[in-house]
């Protein structure tokens, strides 16, 4: 637990990141155009070699409207499903993050998120960052690589009422963690330190359920 703690705290330290927040599919700090600009740089150029295609049953992959498309309809079905597994939780104070479910499809993981508020006071969330760290060893000290920047998000809002929960599906590029490093999962609270932060391994990601 010590050690959990000071990983947490190693990497609340590490500096604040640009929130990614959006509306069900639709980023709301740049719009649509930004967007879809932000999809269409996950597809590699013409010329370079292309990832295992995300098979859709008609929209095509590579088309932006396509992938989009193939998005929602994806998480859509995430969110009517419900959770499969709980993977972790974290708390501050009465709000509680939790990790529901990790599905892959193609060439991106979908992470199924709840953010639950059990207190009066609403909760203004700031940001939603994916990104892999070091855990600290005989320095203890944590480093902290890139962000995971996500190709699409679903259902998510800026505010999570008091008494109620939040449900996000965050898409993400395929990925997996070199030995000796976890994914982060990070929520910031806006004006306020209720922050929360949780810890996967690869031993999570390769239990992703198939779409």
């Amino acid at each position: 637990m010590t050690r959990i703690i000071a990983i947490l705290a190693g990497v609340t330290l590490l500096g604040q990141m640009s929130p990614a927040t959006a509306q069900t599919g639709v980023v709301r700090n740049k719009g649509m155009e930004h967007f879809l600009s932000t999809v269409l740089r996950s597809t590699p150029p013409a010329s370079s070699e292309s990832p295992p295609p995300i098979h859709s049953g008609g929209a095509d992959p590579r088309d932006a409207e396509g992938r989009i498309i193939l998005f929602r309809t994806s998480c859509e079905r995430i969110i009517k499903e419900g959770s499969w597994i709980s993977y972790g939780n974290d708390r501050s104070g009465k709000m509680k993050l939790q990790l529901r479910g990790i599905y892959t499809q193609g060439s991106v993981l979908y992470f199924l998120i709840r953010l639950k508020n059990r207190s009066s006071l609403d909760y203004d969330i700031e940001g939603i960052h994916f990104y892999v760290i070091a855990p600290p060893g005989r320095k203890s000290t944590v480093v902290r690589y890139g962000e995971l920047l996500p190709v699409y998000v679903y259902d998510s809002s800026a505010i999570v009422r008091g008494f109620s929960h939040n449900n996000n599906v965050i898409v993400v590029p395929r990925f997996t963690l070199p030995a000796g490093r976890r994914l982060v999962i990070e929520v910031l609270e806006k004006n306020g330190g209720r922050h929360l932060h949780l810890l996967a391994g690869n031993f999570m990601l390769e239990r992703a359920r198939i779409l």
